[in-house]
């Protein structure tokens, strides 16, 4: 169960201003609200997540149980690191109305956004991967 809280914390302040929820708003702020872009954000964040999650137990498996602190210490590292040097990018001039393109563009910027690396790095350290997923 702590797996879970501290994932939930990380994650939820990790979010905040990360370049998918800058793309979202930018998008909303163009076009209006529209029930299918919060569909496709949704599972955008769903699938990431369990990807994070399904690679965290991936590597549980190779690991070491003194190695696992070690790897979840660099895995916060790196997530740390790219949310000091990845800026949210600006607003796109001529957004696309396209669900699927909005889907692709969600889906790339978060396989390596910072929010994915504390899942992937807390499920690891914490030998809790669906635990981690799930917070994700």
């Amino acid at each position: 169960m702590p797996a879970f809280y501290l994932t939930l914390i990380t994650v939820l302040l990790a979010g905040f201003g990360a370049r998918d929820q800058m793309t979202i708003a930018g998008l909303s702020a163009r076009q209006g609200q529209r029930p299918g872009v919060l569909l496709v954000a949704l599972l955008s964040a769903v699938s990431t997540a369990a990807l994070a999650a399904w690679l965290a137990g991936l590597m549980l498996g190779q690991l070491p149980p003194p190695a696992r602190a070690i790897f979840a210490a660099i895995a916060l590292g790196l997530a740390g690191l790219e949310s000091l040097i990845v800026v949210p990018r600006r607003r796109p001039a001529e957004p696309t109305n396209s669900l699927g393109a909005l889907l692709l563009v969600l889906l790339a910027s978060q396989i390596t956004d910072a929010a994915r690396f504390l899942i992937f790095g807390m499920g690891v350290g914490m030998a809790a991967p669906l635990a981690a997923g799930a917070a994700g």
